[in-house]
């Protein structure tokens, strides 16, 4: 948690709300728990926290996020002790990612929630988790079964997918945004020729793949202007000497919302196995006045609140934009009001709202849960895909003992077997 923050002890053994995750995750799911956090502030209800050390980050003595931090301190909310009994009306759990390998708990709810930041497979079909895996820790954990809750269409669609078979919220449970932090809708450009660019973490699959893709999207000189922040080590080597119309920035230079003011389009495309699952930077680059440009199978998520293209047509699409001034102005005004009507505080706590009175027993539980029947073409597929997941995580240990080249050529042989 830090050496400098000194966090409130629970005393409390029963909340409305109990929220369970690791708060050291450093992007977009403690992003959306400390606007949870704070969107709660403003009710009524009882809310606790529960830290997990996950699987993921090890036990490494890495900080809380600072969000959270700040939202447990204005708020002084309750956290619970690992090991600790607590029960709750309703038990959220921020990403799968933090059931694997998790301990039993001594915590109880009527509804689980799981909340999936993360989709279980990527653009090719390739797992990142094994969600039989995730619920059978979850069962463990909580002593039941977990309701799954998709952030998105995207992520409720690669839930279809691998043949997920268990219940799950018939509403997304997205990322809540508070649009007014962001600024204000835009009656024009900045300047008089637009600039275009976004952030993100310095992490290869949240950027194009290869330095023509790069440049397809951000030009290499011209009448655009480029800004960049959060570039990692490979694509900045990708990009070479930095074209003279761009600025480039480190993760975090400046804050993200003085980013933001400084460009007129948020242009977002990424490497062609990532899968978004909701895309946060979209969401406040929107809030923030920015006319957003985002690849076709966004749509779903994102809806009206941007423009959507092939990474071929975004220059083109920018430059038309911008040369017409009023349709700029409505395109921002546009974005910002689909972003509140989707993920602002008013959904959310209509989403919630909802949970709770199923979870008290005033509405029947079966109205916002859905039992899935998977395909059976999905299961039959998500065998095979589950066989190659362990297969490749068993031979990437394997490789780490340094194995003699025998060993080597018979990991290389069985895989083959496999993916036959």
């Amino acid at each position: 948690m830090g050496r400098h923050v000194v966090l409130q002890r629970s005393s409390m053994k029963r909340f409305d709300i109990l929220i369970v995750g690791d708060f050291r995750f450093p992007g977009g799911t403690s992003g959306a728990v400390a606007h949870e956090l704070r969107a709660l502030r403003s009710t009524s209800h009882t809310v606790g926290l529960y830290h997990v050390s996950s699987a993921y980050l090890g036990r490494k003595p890495v900080i809380w996020h600072q969000e959270i931090v700040a939202e447990i301190e204005r708020g002084a909310v309750p956290v619970v002790p690992e090991g600790a009994a607590a029960e709750a009306s309703v038990i959220f759990v921020h990403s799968p990612w933090v059931l694997r390998k998790m301990a039993p708990t001594r915590l109880r709810a009527p509804v689980r929630i799981l909340v999936g930041h993360h989709p279980p497979v990527d653009a090719r079909g390739r797992l990142y988790y094994d969600p039989r895996a995730v619920e059978w820790h979850a069962r463990r954990a909580f002593g039941g079964d977990f309701v799954w809750a998709p952030i998105s269409p995207v992520c409720r669609d690669a839930f279809d997918a691998v043949g997920l078979p268990f219940p799950r919220l018939r509403m997304d449970w997205t990322n809540l945004l508070f649009v007014d932090d962001w600024g204000a809708a835009r009656p024009r450009l900045i300047r008089d020729r637009p600039t275009i660019g976004r952030h993100s973490r310095p992490r290869n699959e949240k950027w194009p793949a290869t330095r023509d893709a790069l440049f397809q999207v951000f030009p290499n000189g011209g009448d655009i202007q480029v800004k960049l922040m959060g570039l990692s080590a490979k694509i900045k080597g990708l990009i070479g000497e930095c074209p003279a119309n761009w600025q480039t920035m480190e993760t975090d230079e400046i804050p993200v919302r003085e980013f933001l003011s400084a460009i007129d389009f948020f242009v977002y495309f990424h490497h062609p196995d990532w899968v978004e699952a909701y895309g946060r930077t979209v969401a406040e680059a929107a809030a923030a006045g920015c006319v957003v440009i985002l690849p076709p199978y966004l749509k779903r998520t994102f809806g009206d609140a941007g423009l959507y293209c092939e990474p071929a047509q975004a220059l083109a699409l920018v430059r038309s934009v911008a040369a017409d001034r009023e349709r700029f102005a409505a395109l921002s005004a546009r974005g910002r009001e689909v972003v509140d009507q989707r993920f602002g505080l008013a959904s959310y706590l209509d989403r919630l709202q909802r949970v709770l009175a199923a979870a008290r027993g005033d509405v029947a539980l079966d109205e916002i849960i859905e039992r899935p029947r998977p395909a059976i073409s999905a299961i039959v597929q998500g065998e095979p895909k589950r066989v190659t997941f362990y297969w490749q995580r068993t031979s990437s240990r394997i490789a780490k003992w340094r194995p003699k080249r025998a060993l080597k050529r018979e990991v290389k042989r069985i895989r083959r077997r496999l993916l036959d």
